[in-house]
């Protein structure tokens, strides 16, 4: 809503006549109209996995998950963490919404594991931020806003290998941390 109110605004600003803001707001409505059809359906998505379970004796989806996922990583659990948070980021759309959505996977996967519950908690949140590499929703509008609709897939795969790299290292200092460092903390 912001970007709306700047847009008012700069119709005096840069003294614009109507067909000059016919033009414009023409541009941009069919710039957005694709990008807008593949952000409709990825919200509901995360709220569907946020409100599974509510008012029934059923776990929710997170939950269920990291019991699964234990048994599976055990005690290498920090190295694949960033890539939990970045793989919330590339389906939600933010690593506020991935943080909100995988907090409670990850808190339960320490407690279950006995290591620190801050570090694993930390370590989605920077996967998260490295997750906007390949955020859908941040690829999408990027490529909207500079006019380059059709490549937003060759981003996201060359985007694949920094992330990588970045989570990687990322879930190495978190083993350090957690198994080293401070192998007591909370």
């Amino acid at each position: 809503m912001p970007f709306v109110l700047v847009a008012l605004l700069c119709i005096p600003i840069f003294r614009m006549n109507r067909k000059q803001v016919g033009r414009a707001w023409g541009e941009t409505f069919l710039r957005i109209r694709n990008p807008a059809i593949a952000l409709l359906f990825a919200v509901p998505m995360v709220r569907v996995m946020m409100q599974s379970g509510a008012g029934t004796e059923l776990d929710s989806m997170p939950l269920v998950m990291a019991e699964g996922i234990t048994g599976i990583f055990r005690g290498a659990w920090p190295l694949v963490d960033p890539f939990v948070g970045a793989l919330g980021s590339f389906m939600a759309g933010s690593n506020t919404v991935s943080n909100m959505l995988f907090s409670i996977f990850q808190y339960s996967i320490a407690e279950q594991l006995g290591i620190s519950r801050i570090i694993v908690v930390a370590l989605t949140n920077i996967g998260g931020a490295i997750g906007n590499m390949i955020c859908v929703h941040n690829v999408i509008a990027a490529c909207a806003t500079v006019g380059l609709a059709g490549v937003e897939g060759i981003l996201i795969r060359r985007n694949l290998i920094p992330m990588t790299i970045y989570g990687i290292m990322a879930g190495i200092i978190g083993l350090v941390l957690v198994y080293f460092i401070v192998p007591g903390l909370f």
